[in-house]
């Protein structure tokens, strides 16, 4: 079976790619964590302010995740944006908007019987978009918890101070 693997590549791949992916995500959470970090702390006193004048954490926190999924949000809407400028950009020199179709294979070289969803352009791009979503909102709100609810813990006081 090693010996079929290794003339096959084919579960190598897969580990590399999921190697990868892990390696991003890991590396994207860090990312998003030191950032929401530094504004949370230039945002002490806000939220002492805030709390002095009858502000709850619950809500302090909400206004935190909210503020982190509308910028995680933007953020795919902007990728999808370049991306299919992109793709556009690929199928017009390939040959023309007739590869938008969401029916239209991406590539004609298989029989339509051997296309899967991924041969369509329309329901990948779709499908990949929301996972990378999904997968990126996930990351932002727990890189943008952390922070958040260990700033709005400190005691009034002490972030007026600060």
């Amino acid at each position: 079976i090693y010996q079929e693997e290794l003339e096959d590549r084919v579960p190598q791949e897969v580990n590399t790619n999921i190697t990868l992916a892990l390696f991003f995500i890991i590396n994207l959470s860090l990312a998003v964590i030191g950032t929401v970090w530094l504004q949370a702390k230039r945002r002490t006193e806000e939220c002492g302010v805030r709390r002095a004048y009858g502000a709850t954490k619950p809500r302090l926190l909400l206004s935190f995740l909210a503020e982190g999924a509308l910028m995680a949000t933007v953020t795919v809407i902007i990728g999808c944006i370049i991306y299919l400028n992109y793709a556009h950009s690929g199928y017009e020199s390939a040959g023309g908007y007739e590869q938008f179709n969401m029916y239209q294979p991406s590539y004609n070289a298989a029989p339509l019987s051997d296309l899967t969803w991924v041969d369509h352009f329309w329901p990948h791009f779709l499908i990949v978009s929301a996972c990378v979503y999904i997968i990126i909102l996930c990351t932002v709100l727990i890189g943008t918890a952390i922070p958040a609810i260990r700033i709005i813990n400190t005691k009034i006081t002490e972030a007026i101070k600060e």
